[in-house]
């Protein structure tokens, strides 16, 4: 992880352990579940990108698990069918894909 994209650090978000989804997600050994994930991704995207409104998601792949208390950061980069997104931990890549977004004065805040 390398806290820059050029502009300004990436945005990063932890679960921690006592957060209320993961007392059934799942019990002795908990997991942050994905729909956490992918709101963390949506409120980084509008808040790195004013100018965008998220509209859905085209891909979304899971490489592997989020555990609470572990920082995730996120990567953003342009991609013909939409925002391209990587979320990281140190140990690598938790999960990738697009975005679906519209861009317009509208949008802006």
């Amino acid at each position: 992880m390398n806290g820059t994209d050029g502009k300004k650090p990436l945005p990063r978000f932890t679960v921690h352990a006592d957060h209320p989804s993961l007392a059934d997600h799942f019990p002795g050994n908990p997991i942050v579940p994905g729909a956490l994930v992918l709101d963390a991704l949506v409120e980084a995207c509008e808040d790195r990108h004013p100018e965008l409104r998220v509209l859905g998601v085209s891909s979304l792949k899971f490489k592997s698990q989020l555990k609470p208390d572990i920082t995730a950061e996120i990567v953003f980069s342009s991609s013909p069918r939409g925002l391209a997104v990587k979320v990281m931990t140190e140990e690598g890549v938790i999960a990738e894909g697009i975005l679906l977004v519209e861009s317009g004065p509208e949008n802006a805040r």
